[in-house]
């Protein structure tokens, strides 16, 4: 499909931002390949104006991904992101695994797992660092140096609430018939205060519950259509207007 044709969804716009629906799939910018198709580039082409990616979400991610209209508005937005002031969640599919059966897990490690699986909300916080594995980055716990990493995950409880719902009707559209889930996939709300590359990814499979189809991080994952991660909702005050905004991908 050419480029002129693909329409990306525009949740919000005006002088300043732009709030895009990514599908899963989709490079937020650039690759290597430059045939590939990209969010940045298609909604440069879709929009007419000039656009710059306030953050990143992965290929294999759908959801809320912000953009900006010009280099001041970016800058100051960017501040906000700085010091933690854009709260960004995500629904995510994790398939549990027993940390009892791992000796090298730490007794922290399985009492989290435990609180998560009860519900309970869980602040978890580490140090992550790059590798290459297998030709792929891989974000993986270090005891020294690195980058901390904080998430806020909480397991949602009931599986035909709302929330599980709107999970569903992102990861899937009218066209595609929903996958059978594993009876041990767990459906789990997550904010991240920082926002390092695989940050979610990496803490689920950390904790015991590797995102489905997740090929980095659960190799061994059952049979799954995409990488089981939705950005869902985006909160922060606006730095020109000071409005509240709160944006739902839905």
């Amino acid at each position: 499909m050419g480029t002129e044709k693909k329409q990306i969804k525009i949740l919000f716009e005006n002088e300043n931002l732009l709030v895009a629906d990514k599908p899963t799939g989709l490079p937020c910018h650039q690759t290597l390949d430059p045939k590939r198709e990209d969010l940045l580039r298609l909604l440069k082409v879709q929009t007419g104006s000039e656009l710059f990616l306030l953050h990143r979400i992965d290929v294999g991610t759908s959801g809320l991904v912000l953009l900006c209209k010009n280099q001041d508005y970016l800058n100051q937005m960017q501040e906000l992101l700085k010091n933690h002031a854009i709260k960004k969640t995500y629904f995510a599919l994790g398939h549990t695994q027993d940390l009892k059966k791992n000796q090298t897990q730490n007794d922290k490690l399985i009492h989290i797992h435990q609180q998560l699986i009860t519900g309970e909300e869980v602040t978890f916080q580490n140090h992550l660092k790059m590798i290459r594995e297998k030709g792929k980055d891989k974000m993986v716990e270090t005891k020294s140096g690195g980058q901390k990493a904080i998430s806020i995950l909480q397991r949602i409880v009931n599986p035909g609430d709302l929330s599980r719902n709107l999970l569903f009707a992102s990861f899937f559209d009218s066209q595609t018939k929903a996958p059978k889930i594993p009876s041990q996939a767990i459906t789990f709300k997550v904010q991240i205060v920082t926002g390092r590359k695989h940050q979610i990814r990496s803490h689920m499979a950390t904790l015991g519950f590797p995102l489905l189809g997740d090929q980095i991080y659960y190799p061994n994952s059952p049979a799954f259509p995409r990488l089981a991660l939705h950005s869902w909702k985006v909160e922060f005050t606006d730095p020109v207007t000071q409005k509240n905004f709160s944006f739902e991908s839905v």
